[in-house]
């Protein structure tokens, strides 16, 4: 389907998927500001691209920068509401949904899934896992295990993300096993799972067995 970018949105260094909004005086894709480049710099620098997926919608007034070391990505049917900052070499995988005012300092990754509210902030070089949710004015210090909900400043683990995780259709019985590893430190076990639940358990398992935030 057609995009739809507002007259009033300024575009750099952007790939764009199909199917995007990108709301009023939204500034995408241009100069990262970054330690130590001074006018010169930015103004000669070849920087790499913003990427953005399909079905993805950005609303008024954000900025996100074009990546230094890496593309900025915006992953698949992913919503970024009115105010926020992402600065370079950030990557969203698909599905997330980031509310408005929130900042993410350079090189965060997001995986897919997750869900920032109002006014978060976002330390430089963090991951947060799949399906993890960061509460309304949180500041993230440390990397966030998937499906967890973290809140305060600085942010910590207060309950595992049940409401996304029913939304995604994952079983009562997986739900139950995620809360008992990434709450009560149970150790993880097998049980039955159907197709939908394997991927969400594969997510369990890696972060579990290898400390992989996948």
């Amino acid at each position: 389907m057609k995009n739809h970018i507002s007259s009033s949105a300024i575009i750099g260094r952007v790939k764009l998927g199909k199917n995007i909004y990108i709301g009023n005086n939204s500034v995408i894709g241009t100069q990262p500001q970054y330690v130590g480049f001074n006018k010169n710099k930015i103004l000669s620098t070849k920087f790499k691209n913003l990427i953005i997926a399909d079905d993805v919608v950005i609303m008024d007034l954000c900025h996100i920068h074009a990546g230094i070391k890496r593309n900025t990505k915006i992953g698949k049917d992913t919503m970024i509401m009115s105010g926020t900052h992402i600065g370079h070499d950030v990557q969203m995988g698909g599905g997330c949904n980031v509310s408005p005012n929130v900042a993410f300092a350079g090189e965060v990754t997001l995986k897919n899934n997750v869900t920032i509210g109002m006014g978060a902030t976002i330390h430089q070089g963090i991951t947060i896992g799949s399906c993890a949710m960061i509460g309304m004015g949180a500041a993230v210090i440390e990397n966030i295990p998937p499906f967890t909900t973290y809140a305060g400043v600085p942010a910590k683990k207060i309950k595992i993300n049940e409401i996304k995780l029913k939304r995604l259709g994952v079983s009562v019985k997986l739900i139950k096993l995620i809360k008992d590893v990434m709450v009560k430190d149970l150790p993880i076990k097998k049980i039955k799972l159907n197709t939908k639940d394997r991927k969400y358990y594969k997510i369990l398992e890696d972060w579990i067995n290898k400390n992989n935030i996948s």
